[in-house]
């Protein structure tokens, strides 16, 4: 009969979810980045990530989206750049 090493079984399974989760995570920033190129139409890059997968997107990232980042003070910030916006009353409790 067998016995079996628990330590090394879950240690197995410990590594192997890890890299399970390092290439789910690789691939969506790859799609991501993927999809942010086909968008606006850069073809260039389109094939730059596709050619050299996980090195092509974090250059993308860093070259192009990062410009993008800075320019943008976040999701809502279009609504208090804008010189139209007034806030809305406070309503005063009785």
């Amino acid at each position: 009969m067998e016995t079996v090493n628990m330590f090394g079984f879950f240690l197995d399974v410990i590594l192997q979810g890890s890299v399970f989760v390092f290439y789910v995570v690789a691939f969506s920033f790859l799609f991501w980045m993927a999809v942010d190129a086909a968008k606006q139409d850069k073809i260039f890059w389109l094939l730059i990530i596709v050619g050299l997968p996980l090195v092509g997107s974090i250059i993308y990232y860093f070259v192009e989206k990062k410009k993008d980042y800075v320019t943008t003070s976040g999701h809502f910030g279009h609504i208090y750049r804008s010189k139209k916006y007034v806030p809305p009353p406070k309503v005063e409790e009785r």
